[in-house]
Order: structure tokens, then C-alpha cells, then sequence
């Protein structure tokens, strides 16, 4: 595990109140039991951080490939790396995964603690903290065009 601390992160909710008590029942229901997202505790909202490395639990830095205070990321979604999906690597459809903000302390909390199995990648340095923090959305937008083949068009 490793802790994260001087975090950059975003309000990504559009100011919409997390969901408890009817309306989380309402959506476990509708997503069945494949995806749980009930807790036994509260859970800090926050899914889009960058940070710098502030402790680094056993094993930590040599699994992540960073040091202590070294800029990362970490993918928001944490596959169990056990199931059918996770050991054909699709991580994606892991049936037991984890969002940081959803059942895993996110970024509004004061420091975050990335479980073993997340994937953490270092910054380089010439990316700034500002930049760094719109990465994942970045990243699912190429990801979106390239697999729908998509190409510029002019009008």
C-alpha cells in the first residue's frame, strides 16, 4: 500500500449530493449483485487526484515503481486480479472491482491509501499538477475515439 498526500484533485459531481440511504438501494438494485457499492462505512467522495508519495507500505515501491515523494496517479478503478476477467487481463470487467470515491476513500480525503493491487503510475516532471489531474478523462476520450474508429471530418 502505498499513501498519497498533497493532492490535486476536482469536483467532478456537478454539484450533485452523493447517493444514501433509498436512492443507493434503488441503484444496487438496478445493478444486481454483480457490482456491490454498499459500504460499512462512510466513504470520502474524489476519483480524479494526482499526488505526491508521502509513505510507501512494504513492498510498495518496488510493485509501483515509485519513491517517497514522487508524482503519481492511480487508475480509478482497483481489479481483485483474481477473477475469470482480471486473469485474461481484461481488469475492466472485473467482477469485484473498487473506485476510489465510490467504495475506496477518494481524493477529498486528506491523504488517500492505494490498496496493493491499484495501478500507479509516476508523473514525469514535466507534467504539472493541473495538467496531470485531467489525465483519466483525457485518456478515456482517445481511448473512446480510437475503438469507434472515429476520424476528423470536414464540413
Amino acid at each position: 500500500m502505498s499513501v498519497l498526500a498533497q493532492k490535486t484533485c476536482i469536483p467532478c459531481r456537478g454539484g450533485v449530493p452523493p447517493l444514501k440511504g433509498e436512492e443507493l438501494d434503488a441503484l444496487q438494485e438496478k445493478l444486481g449483485n454483480d457490482w456491490q457499492i454498499k459500504n460499512e462505512r462512510p466513504v470520502v467522495d474524489g476519483h480524479e487526484f494526482n499526488g505526491l508519495v508521502e509513505t510507501l507500505g512494504n513492498g510498495a515501491a518496488e510493485r509501483h515503481h515509485v519513491a517517497l515523494g514522487d508524482a503519481v496517479v492511480a487508475e480509478q478503478v482497483v481489479s481483485c486480479r483474481e477473477c475469470y476477467y482480471c486473469q485474461r487481463g481484461w481488469y475492466n470487467l472485473c467482477t469485484e472491482p473498487q473506485f476510489f470515491g465510490l467504495n475506496l476513500d477518494g481524493s477529498w480525503s486528506e491523504y488517500m491509501i492505494f490498496p496493493a493491487n491499484a495501478v500507479v503510475h509516476k508523473l514525469p516532471p514535466e507534467i504539472s499538477s493541473s495538467a496531470a489531474i485531467a489525465l483519466e478523462s483525457t485518456a478515456c476520450g482517445i481511448y473512446t475515439i480510437e475503438r469507434g474508429n472515429l476520424t476528423p471530418v470536414s464540413y
